[in-house]
């Protein structure tokens, strides 16, 4: 069962889903996930005011709960001439460097007055600064690659893929002596790929891998649109679960979390959920209707490896 699409040029607004995390580019908000580089950047424009904290709030989530190596958040663009939005970067570093797999953020170009707040509170989470982007990667150095273990295979856009890609999740729980996330896992991948199948319609990624406590599922392929959660009809149970818009939350019921990044050109993306009971998994997708790029969205979720057996 794939996951329904909103209709081209629909900005997804946050569903009421407390596990979900979409993130659609806007105006003032624009979030990028570089999977082959283990990188989430966010550019943030405008003046500060209280819709863009929540906004940015929402999206930090989403970044961090992907568990890139680093976020790098761009306010060079960022009208705050008091400082105000100080107190979410450190927030935000608290939050990340105490998640389960520890993810550095660093704040790049900012306003004077925002970098002077930063420096004076001696009180709350220091904030890494740079003076832009390009300085923020030379900070982390080259990424020389995930040292955890990882399995990865290539699909076409046929129904037989989803079955292979449901395979290749549950072989992996056995290869990770993680067999009590084998039933969570599969049913994960196989509505990330069933989705990349019917709405992507081009080659995609499917990735598993072991994070720490954390068992990784994604699914990446070149569709730039976020999936959209249909509001369930009234009427008998069967009928919800036959209709469209169901697979989403059923990822979202089997994840502790799960979402959707948007990703590079050509490039593949990824996206990544939690999952109850201490799991984790992930999804991405390609461009569609272009075998050959990859890359414009990812999807992903989380199953906890540390789960009771």
């Amino acid at each position: 069962m794939g996951l329904d699409e909103p209709p081209s040029g629909i900005r997804e607004e946050a569903v009421a889903v407390r596990n979900l995390l979409l993130v659609a580019q806007t105006s003032r908000l624009s979030c990028t996930n570089d999977p082959e580089q283990a990188l989430t950047s966010i550019a943030v424009r405008g003046q500060w005011d209280a819709d863009m904290r929540t906004e940015v709030a929402r999206v930090l989530r989403a970044s961090v709960a992907e568990t890139p190596r680093a976020v790098l958040v761009d306010v060079s663009d960022l009208g705050d001439p008091g400082g105000e939005s100080a107190s979410t970067w450190q927030t935000a570093a608290r939050f990340a460097a105490e998640n389960r797999i520890p993810t550095r953020v660093i704040v790049c170009a900012a306003p004077l007055r925002v970098r002077a707040r930063l420096a004076a509170d001696t009180v709350a989470y220091e904030v890494t600064v740079a003076d832009s982007i390009t300085a923020a990667r030379g900070l982390l150095g080259p990424f020389r690659g995930w040292n955890h273990p990882h399995i990865k295979l290539r699909l076409p856009p046929e129904p037989g893929s989803v079955v292979a890609a449901r395979t290749l999740a549950g072989e992996a729980c056995v290869t990770y002596h993680l067999t009590h996330l084998i039933h969570p896992a599969r049913l994960i991948v196989s509505e990330l790929a069933g989705n990349a199948v019917e709405h992507a319609g081009t080659d995609f990624e499917v990735r598993v891998s072991v994070r720490g406590p954390l068992l990784h599922l994604a699914v990446r392929d070149g569709d730039p649109r976020l999936p959209r959660l249909i509001e369930a009809a009234p009427g008998p149970a069967w009928q919800a679960v036959l209709a469209r818009g169901c697979g989403l939350r059923v990822v979202a019921e089997a994840a502790a979390e799960c979402g959707s990044l948007p990703c590079p050109g050509a490039r593949p993306c990824g996206r990544r959920s939690r999952s109850k009971g201490d799991q984790h998994h992930e999804r991405t997708r390609w461009p569609r209707h272009s075998p050959a790029a990859l890359g414009r969205r990812v999807h992903h979720g989380l199953l906890h490896s540390d789960a009771q057996r």
